[in-house]
C-alpha cells in the first residue's frame, strides 16, 4: 500500500506524512485544528476519524501520555499507523465506528467531522473513503456529541472544526448534550473576506464565558499562530 502513497511535510512540525491518493488528505482545516488544540503532557487524546493520523502527529509535539485514533476502514488505519512508525511516535489505533468504540475516558477528544448532510445520493462522492470523510452518512452531529459525552472526562475538552454556516446547529446540538463552547476561533479566506472555518472547544458545562481568539487568514499562514502553539 505504501507504494501508492506520496510524502508530504506536516506544516508547523518536522513530521513527514504519507497520504494515499484515494483517501482524504490533510488540509487547512487539519492544520488549523492542529494549531488550535491545547495538549498537555498528562492528556489521554482521542482522534475521531483519524484518517492519516495528522491530528495525532500535531498532538504528539506536546508529548501527551496516550494517543488513540479510530476510523471506519482498515486501509485508512494502515496509513495512520505507517505515519506513526515513520515519525517514531507511539499511537494506538482501532477500526471502529464511534458509536461502537469502548475505552477509558479521555482528557482531550479532537475531530474534523463530516460536514455535509445531503440525502441526494448523486451529490455524494462515490469513493467510500471520501464519502465517509465528507458526508454524515456514518456520523451525524447528534451521534458525535452523544458519544463524545460518553468518552470524555468530566473536566475534559472536545475540539472540533466546522463550517461557519452551520454554527447555530452545532451550538444547539452541543447544548442538548450538556456542552458549552468555552473557546472559539474563526478562519477567513483573507482579510475583509467571509469566514470559511470555525474552530470550537467544548466542555461539559451549562454556561460560562466564550473566549474568541484572534482570527486566522487562510492566505497567510503566519496568522495561524504556530509560534505560540508548538
Amino acid at each position: 500500500m505504501k507504494g501508492n502513497m506520496h510524502m508530504d511535510y506536516l506544516h508547523g512540525t518536522d513530521c513527514q506524512i504519507l497520504q494515499h491518493p484515494d483517501m482524504f488528505h490533510s488540509n487547512s482545516d487539519t492544520e488549523l485544528l492542529g494549531c488550535f488544540m491545547h495538549v498537555r503532557r498528562k492528556d489521554r487524546v482521542l482522534d475521531i476519524g483519524t484518517n492519516n493520523g495528522a491530528l495525532l502527529l500535531y498532538a504528539a509535539k506536546h508529548h501527551p501520555c496516550y494517543m488513540h485514533g479510530i476510523d471506519l476502514f482498515e486501509e485508512v488505519i494502515q496509513t495512520a499507523r505507517a505515519n506513526a512508525e515513520l515519525n517514531r511516535v507511539e499511537m494506538h489505533f482501532t477500526v471502529s465506528r464511534l458509536q461502537e468504540f469502548q475505552s477509558d475516558p479521555f482528557d482531550l477528544i479532537v475531530c474534523n467531522p463530516p460536514y455535509f448532510h445531503t440525502q441526494n445520493e448523486q451529490l455524494k462522492n462515490e469513493n467510500r473513503y471520501l464519502r465517509a470523510a465528507r458526508h454524515q452518512e456514518y456520523l451525524c452531529l447528534d451521534d458525535l456529541f452523544s458519544n463524545v459525552r460518553r468518552l470524555l472526562k468530566d473536566n475534559g475538552r472536545f475540539d472540533m472544526v466546522y463550517r461557519p454556516t452551520d454554527l447555530f446547529r452545532v451550538f444547539t446540538c452541543a447544548r442538548q448534550y450538556g456542552f458549552f463552547c468555552n473557546r472559539m476561533r474563526v478562519a477567513y479566506a483573507a482579510e475583509n473576506r467571509q469566514a470559511k472555518t470555525v474552530l470550537l472547544e467544548f466542555q461539559k458545562k451549562k454556561s460560562g464565558e466564550t473566549r474568541i481568539e484572534a482570527p486566522a487568514f487562510l492566505n497567510d499562514r503566519s496568522s495561524y499562530g504556530w509560534e505560540d502553539s508548538l
